[in-house]
């Protein structure tokens, strides 16, 4: 019998000539797919969405359009950070740097303006009591203090409301239920705390509140006769405080000046003795401060107004 002698079969390759160009045309495919997708993503992320809303829809969900509110007046507006609004300016800072408006209850500072003038202004600063706010547009000039509609020469006109931080003078006319004294200003009541009845005291407005406004006591005016200071008011620097130059007062002419009684008049406010030039017994004036002296003060004429009807 012939040797038989064992065969050894070679396995067939794996990678044969039709898989490698399967596997070619699929990592063609793959790599097209994501050169796709990445391009469309970059797109993608410029778009921008916007929705329009008209003027209902944009109040009732408080979109901030650039709309000037109006504080002019009394007011209960909140203040709000680029909010827009029209305000008065009523008052100077204690420290003189800026001048004072109020929106709502808040009082708000503003650089640049003047006592009376009626800006838009821009809220950039919100403090817990307070806040500040820059010029946009001057709305209108600076206005006088007394309402538009003149009234007659014989009867006082109208005066604007009290901005808080100002200095008054009034007589206690009662008590109130707490204690404080309280002094009629125009028609209306401001509660003073340490203040009694029939006394007649300086005062700072501290705070306006919807039915009266409260004040802070800074001094008591002594009693007095006929016009004169009575001899307890020892410290004629103490006496009314609030008359330094450059406030205005209106006055009635009592008597001539000593040293020159043919040209020289003198008034009185708050028992402070007042030298007016070029005016006489009888004239009622409108004058300003000029020099504040500790005994006494000195005045100019601002206005000549008609004698009080009797």
């Amino acid at each position: 019998m012939a040797d038989e002698t064992p065969t050894t079969q070679t396995p067939a390759p794996f990678l044969t000539m039709p898989r490698l160009l399967i596997l070619l045309a699929l990592t063609v495919a793959a790599t097209g797919a994501v050169v796709f997708f990445a391009v469309r993503g970059s797109g993608a992320s410029n778009e921008q969405v916007v929705t329009v809303l008209d003027a209902r829809a944009a109040a009732e969900v408080s979109v901030n359009t650039g709309e000037v509110l109006d504080a002019t007046g009394p007011n209960t507006l909140q203040p709000e950070l680029g909010r827009r609004y029209r305000v008065r300016i009523s008052g100077e800072s204690r420290d003189g740097a800026s001048m004072i408006t109020r929106i709502g209850n808040t009082v708000t500072f503003v650089k640049g303006v003047q006592v009376g003038e009626i800006v838009d202004v821009e809220v950039t600063r919100l403090h817990r009591t307070t806040a500040e706010a820059i010029v946009l547009n001057r709305a209108a000039a600076r206005e006088p203090s007394l309402a538009p509609t003149p009234a007659p020469r014989s009867t006082p006109p109208a005066r604007e409301p009290i901005p808080a931080g100002e200095i008054y003078t009034g007589v206690v006319v009662s008590v109130g239920r707490m204690g404080d004294g309280m002094v009629k200003v125009g028609d209306q009541s401001v509660y003073i705390a340490g203040a009694q009845k029939g006394e007649r005291v300086v005062f700072e407005v501290t705070e306006k509140r919807e039915r009266f406004w409260n004040g802070r006591l800074l001094h008591k005016l002594a009693a007095e006769e006929s016009g004169r200071p009575s001899a307890a008011a020892k410290d004629g620097a103490l006496r009314a405080p609030h008359v330094q130059p450059g406030a205005e007062f209106e006055v009635v002419v009592r008597e001539r000046e000593r040293r020159n009684p043919n040209k020289d008049g003198v008034a009185r406010i708050d028992g402070l003795a007042v030298l007016i030039p070029d005016c006489a017994p009888g004239d009622r004036l409108k004058v300003r401060i000029v020099e504040r002296l500790p005994t006494l003060a000195k005045a100019e004429i601002v206005e000549r107004l008609a004698p009080d009807a009797k």
